[in-house]
């Protein structure tokens, strides 16, 4: 979970250049292709989906 948190929040240190939307499904520049939106919720709403998972999980 940490792990997802900082890399959203640290992702202006690996990206040096202005932000901005990229678009491309078919993008083969390593650098651009794996970025995150910059209005990135910082996973918070897929960390709790996981979260209520595994409680249901562990609940069975």
């Amino acid at each position: 979970i940490r792990f997802f948190q900082l890399w959203s929040r640290n992702q202006w240190k690996r990206e040096r250049y202005a932000p901005s939307f990229h678009l491309d499904d078919e993008n083969l520049d390593p650098k651009t292709w794996c970025r995150f939106p910059i209005l990135s919720g910082s996973y918070q709403r897929e960390l709790q989906e996981l979260r209520e998972f595994v409680d249901k999980e562990r609940g069975n």
